[in-house]
C-alpha cells in the first residue's frame, strides 16, 4: 500500500498476510487529544461476508471469542461491517509463528533449547485452559474449543509470550466448508488432527489438546509426527493412531519430557489430560525440578537473535509507515450509517414490532397458566438464577419464555 486507507474508522497502514478468507492489516486507530492505538485488522474476503451461513457463524463467534481476556490469547477489541466485508479489529502481536521459528532455528543450524519448548508450550496451555474453562455472566460454561492449534496460529512475540490466534475464525471457516461440501470432507491441517475430528466423533478441549501435543512433539524433536506426503496417506496414519516415541528420534530426550508428549497425544480421549490445566501442572513441574524454568526474558531474547536483522528492518519499516500522512478521520456521526448499524437497527425494529404483538395477544383475554416439568437438576440452576437476579424461579421463567416469543 503506498499511502494509508480510511476503513470504517481505522487506518489501515499495510497489508501484512492474506489467507483464503481473509487479509490481515497493520492498522491504526485515531482519536481525540492525539490518541493513538496501533492494531490489527482481519477482513474477512467480500464473497464469504456475503455468504449468510458463514456470516451467522462467523458472527456468533465472534461475539464469545470477544469476551476473552487473557495474554496467551490475542485479544480482539471490535467488529464491524464495512464497504461490504465483515472485520475484526484485534492485537497486534510483534512476533513470529512457531512455524517461522522453528524455520528460523533449522536455517541457523539453531537446536530448539528443550527447556524453551517446554515452556512456549506451558504458555499455550495457560491460554487453552482459560478459554476451555470460560463461562458467561450467568456461570453457563461458553465450551469454547479453537479446533486448528497449530505452528501457524501460536505466535511467540519478540517479548517472550505465547499467543494464541483465530479462536473464532478457525470454527466459522470449517462449519462453512463443510456445509458447502455436504459433509462429506474434513477440513483442516490434517497434519494437526485428532482422531476423533476424522471419525467425525465429539471434539471438545481434548481436541486442542492433541493438536498442542502434536505441535510439542516437533519442538521437541524438530520432526512432525505426521510426514505423509497425501491426505490419504495422513488419514490412514490419524486413524491407525500410530505414534512413534519421541526418543525414537531424540535419544538424549528425558523420560518426564517424552511422558508428557505421549500422554497428551493418547488417541483416546479419556487417557490424554483432560484439562490444558493438567499438562501445564507437569510441563511446569519439570522445568522447576530441572532447575532452569525459563521467563519472558528468555525467549525475547531467544527471538531477537533468531530475528536480529529482521528486527532492524522492521523498527525502520514501522517508523516510515508512523510518519506516512494520514487520511482524514471520518465523522462518524455525519457519515453514512455502517451496514452493521443499519442491520442491528433492523433487528430492533423486528423485535419491537414482535413486542408490540405480544403486548396485544397478552392483554385479549386472562392470562394462562403453563406447566414446565423440569429435571431438579434443572430446576436448581433456575431458582439460582432467579436469586442473582432477585427472582423466583417462576418469575424468571415467565421472562425467558416472554424473550423467546419476541424471535418465534
Amino acid at each position: 500500500m503506498e499511502k494509508p486507507v480510511q476503513y470504517a474508522k481505522y487506518e489501515l497502514m499495510e497489508r501484512v498476510a492474506v489467507g483464503g478468507m481473509a487479509e490481515i492489516f497493520l492498522a491504526r486507530r485515531r482519536a481525540i487529544a492525539g490518541f493513538e492505538k496501533i492494531l490489527a485488522v482481519k477482513r474477512i474476503k467480500k464473497k464469504f461476508s456475503q455468504e449468510p451461513s458463514f456470516v451467522q457463524m462467523f458472527l456468533n463467534e465472534a461475539r464469545i471469542i470477544a469476551r476473552l481476556s487473557h495474554p496467551n490469547i490475542v485479544q480482539i477489541f471490535d467488529l464491524g461491517k464495512s464497504e461490504g466485508c465483515y472485520f475484526i479489529a484485534m492485537e497486534y502481536v510483534h512476533g513470529r509463528s512457531l512455524r517461522e521459528v522453528v524455520q528460523r532455528a533449522e536455517e541457523q543450524k539453531v537446536r530448539f533449547p528443550l527447556e524453551y519448548a517446554l515452556k512456549i508450550t506451558s504458555q499455550a496451555c495457560d491460554g487453552l485452559h482459560y478459554a476451555h474453562t470460560k463461562k458467561d455472566p450467568d456461570g453457563t460454561p461458553l465450551n469454547i474449543v479453537h479446533r486448528d492449534i497449530s505452528p501457524v496460529n501460536l505466535v511467540l512475540s519478540f517479548d517472550g509470550v505465547v499467543k494464541i490466534l483465530d479462536f473464532g475464525i478457525a470454527r466459522a471457516e470449517k462449519y462453512y466448508r463443510q456445509e458447502k461440501d455436504g459433509d462429506k470432507k474434513v477440513k483442516g491441517k490434517l497434519t494437526y488432527m485428532a482422531p476423533e475430528t476424522i471419525e467425525g466423533r465429539k471434539e471438545d478441549a481434548r481436541t486442542d489438546i492433541f493438536a498442542l501435543g502434536m505441535v510439542f512433539y516437533e519442538l521437541i524433536t524438530g520432526l512432525k509426527v505426521r510426514s505423509e506426503k497425501g491426505d490419504m496417506d495422513l488419514l490412514r496414519s490419524i486413524l491407525k493412531g500410530k505414534i512413534h516415541p519421541p526418543s525414537f528420534f531424540r535419544a538424549d530426550l528425558p523420560e518426564p519430557v517424552e511422558e508428557i508428549a505421549l500422554k497428551a497425544l493418547a488417541r483416546d480421549p479419556d487417557e490424554r489430560y483432560q484439562h490444558a490445566r493438567e499438562m501445564q501442572y507437569d510441563l511446569d513441574a519439570y522445568l522447576v525440578e530441572t532447575g532452569f524454568n525459563p521467563g519472558t526474558l528468555h525467549l525475547s531474547n531467544f527471538m531477537k537473535q533468531l530475528f536480529d536483522k529482521d528486527l532492524k528492518e522492521e523498527e525502520k519499516r514501522m517508523a516510515e509507515l508512523v510518519s506516512r500522512p494520514a487520511p482524514p478521520i471520518k465523522d462518524e456521526e455525519d457519515g453514512e450509517l455502517d451496514e452493521l448499524d443499519s442491520e442491528i437497527d433492523e433487528g430492533a425494529e423486528r423485535a419491537a414490532a414482535k413486542e408490540a404483538q405480544l403486548s396485544k395477544l397478552t392483554k385479549s383475554g386472562p392470562p394462562k397458566i403453563v406447566a414446565v416439568r423440569l429435571k431438579r437438576g434443572e430446576f436448581e440452576v433456575l431458582r439460582e438464577a432467579g436469586k442473582r437476579h432477585g427472582m423466583t424461579a417462576g418469575e424468571l421463567t415467565k421472562e425467558i419464555v416472554r424473550a423467546h416469543l419476541k424471535f418465534l
